[in-house]
């Protein structure tokens, strides 16, 4: 089984091919911290990345009470 920090990680460098936004990239290493990680808030991200990367990471981020193919 390969560390959690791989899968975000070689996300980050695939979208950082594709732009130099550094809120975009941020989004990209965070994309699955509300999800995969429920100490983390959405306070916490917005206070350490701000509004933007927040509002993106909760949009790609899943409902898991919901079954996936609700999802």
């Amino acid at each position: 089984k390969r560390p959690y920090i791989v899968h975000p990680l070689e996300v980050e460098k695939i979208v950082s091919t594709m732009t130099d936004d550094e809120e975009i990239i941020s989004e990209a290493l965070l994309h699955d911290t509300l999800e995969d990680c429920r100490q983390v808030t959405k306070e916490q991200i917005k206070e350490a990345f701000g509004e933007r990367v927040v509002e993106m990471v909760r949009q790609e981020s899943e409902d898991k009470s919901k079954t996936w193919v609700e999802r």
